[in-house]
């Protein structure tokens, strides 16, 4: 579905990146690889991974910001 909807919009305007937020995001994703600009909400800064929500149910996730760097580093489309 992501790579239809990229789709569209490229053919729409091939000129523009196409660009999407994931509120989940983990560089390994396929959904991650398909944009050409991607957005990371809260993720990269972590989410609950400091001390206070440790042994909690929350979800946990570290900050992804330089996992997604290294991973997405030069890629462009």
């Amino acid at each position: 579905m992501a790579t239809m909807l990229r789709d569209i919009a490229h053919d729409e305007d091939p000129t523009r990146p196409v660009m999407a937020a994931m509120n989940f995001a983990k560089p390994d994703m396929p959904f991650a690889a398909v944009w050409d600009v991607i957005g990371l909400n809260y993720q990269g800064e972590g989410i609950r991974d400091t001390p206070e929500f440790a042994g909690t149910k929350a979800i946990h996730t570290t900050p992804q910001y330089d996992a997604f760097h290294k991973k997405f580093r030069g890629n462009s489309s």
